[in-house]
């Protein structure tokens, strides 16, 4: 009977549906790296019906030196700790995942239907995959299951599938270095770099949406490598003007001197509202941003524009609404790419001393 190759301990043979991963769908530069995973047999990813297993995965980074034989290297994405990560090792050199080439799962030990997983990847995008596809193990090779899931980020959980309009964000469409004086005489290239963002449903920001103390979650695709928790994206919803969230921008560990490079759709920040609605969809309408404005090395450097994204049930989607018309005036159709800004704000006192408060005003 033929058999899936994998690291982990195997039972042979494998039962059909007895055997579930996800892979890569797009190409990983490095090594796909993932923190934790999560499966579950209902469609909304409730807790008692969340399913384990042994963890089995494709050659992991581990190799032959790690402890087992690596062997055990595919559970540190299922031991609750996102501190820990498996990763991958593709290729004769360890890197450059093409699609399909990684993969992690769970051997259930029984005939079992997935139908949702949450899952935490690495915040570097050269560790990162945008898509990733759900498989079976049929009894004689893996089986695909349903369409790809899309639009995953890094650092922060992301779960599929999710109804639509349960996730929002904004994504960096334009970062203009000239924009605003920047301090010191840094080099061209920081990241993009946000203090607080608020959605509300009404068009004159006045009815806020929940937030991460009424349960909503942090979502992004990513944040600049640092060991300490100055990027976490929690900080962009904490309420506090001094913390802030950056963005990656393809700033690898070791490169803190590098200049960063923002790439406008990739670098994105929002909320996943579904613990705060029980799954039930929310409408954007007016968003509060205000946009870090620290001046160390690494970031930040405002964006000039931004979109206004939401989740249509299987990708992201650029935002846009009707607006009914007074006195018969034709419907306006309101496209959410936002570039009004507010004024930056200076980078020093008059004692010629940093200033503290380090953001923007608020805009959009």
């Amino acid at each position: 009977v033929s058999q899936p190759a994998w690291m982990g301990w195997r039972r042979q043979p494998s039962l059909p549906r007895s055997v579930w991963r996800l892979t890569n769908r797009d190409i990983v530069v490095d090594n796909w790296e993932v923190m934790e995973l999560e499966f579950f047999t209902d469609l909304s990813c409730s807790p008692p019906s969340k399913v384990h297993g042994g963890a089995v995965s494709s050659p992991s980074f581990a190799g032959a030196s790690g402890p087992n034989g690596g062997h055990g290297a595919p559970g540190k994405a299922f031991d609750g700790d996102l501190r820990s990560s498996w990763m991958a090792y593709c290729g004769d050199t360890g890197q450059f995942c093409y699609p399909g080439d990684a993969w992690i799962g769970l051997d259930v030990n029984n005939k079992t239907e997935i139908r949702c997983f949450r899952i935490v990847q690495s915040g570097l995008y050269d560790r990162q995959t945008d898509a990733v596809v759900l498989s079976t193990w049929d009894g004689s090779g893996w089986e695909p299951v349903g369409d790809p899931y899309l639009g995953i980020g890094g650092i922060t959980w992301n779960q599929r599938p999710t109804a639509p309009d349960t996730l929002w964000r904004i994504s960096l469409d334009k970062q203009d270095l000239e924009d605003c004086k920047r301090p010191f005489k840094w080099d061209p290239g920081r990241a993009w770099g946000v203090s607080e963002l608020q959605f509300f449903s009404d068009e004159g920001c006045t009815i806020p949406l929940p937030g991460i103390n009424e349960g909503a979650q942090p979502i992004t695709s990513g944040q600049y490598y640092d060991e300490t928790s100055v990027f976490d994206a929690k900080n962009a919803f904490d309420g506090k003007d001094h913390t802030y969230w950056a963005a990656q921008c393809g700033v690898e560990p070791g490169d803190k001197a590098k200049a960063s490079t923002c790439i406008p759709g990739r670098e994105w920040i929002g909320l996943d509202f579904n613990n705060a609605t029980r799954g039930l969809p929310l409408s954007v309408r007016c968003i509060r941003v205000r946009q870090s404005r620290s001046p160390r090395a690494e970031c930040c450097d405002p964006a000039s524009s931004v979109r206004l994204e939401r989740w249509n049930g299987s990708a992201w989607t650029f935002a846009s609404w009707r607006r009914m018309q007074a006195d018969g005036e034709p419907i306006l159709a309101v496209h959410s790419r936002f570039f009004t800004r507010g004024a930056c704000q200076p980078i020093s006192n008059a004692s010629g001393g940093l200033r503290q408060g380090y953001s923007e005003e608020e805009f959009w």
